[in-house]
């Protein structure tokens, strides 16, 4: 998933979670399937799909973005987000919070 970690890492300050989701991060995916991620935060399409675009071609695999505001985050109001949030996944944040530090030590 470093390709995406590496994608993200410029709006990293903007995001409060970062996660691939089904069926990748429950172990389904083959490797050749889509990559389905989610990102909570203050960013908007126009801003996050270019920055995939390199880690896409990486990864050989389409990704599929979802965007979530904190308030539709908080909110539960959703039978998508309440899914996504209970299911499995693999958590993006630590490596960008490594990331950002590693580009502050420099």
């Amino acid at each position: 998933m470093q390709p995406l970690i590496d994608a993200l890492e410029p709006i990293s300050a903007q995001l409060i979670e970062a996660f691939v989701y089904e069926p990748a991060a429950a172990g389904q995916g083959t490797g050749h399937g889509e990559v389905y991620l989610a990102l909570v935060g203050e960013v908007d399409l126009f801003e996050v799909s270019p920055l995939l675009d390199k880690a896409e071609h990486e990864l050989g695999r389409p990704i599929h973005v979802s965007l979530c505001s904190v308030d539709e985050w908080t909110a539960e109001s959703s039978a998508f987000l309440r899914a996504i949030k209970s299911g499995p996944r693999i958590d993006l944040m630590p490596g960008l919070a490594s990331c950002r530090e590693a580009r502050l030590d420099t």
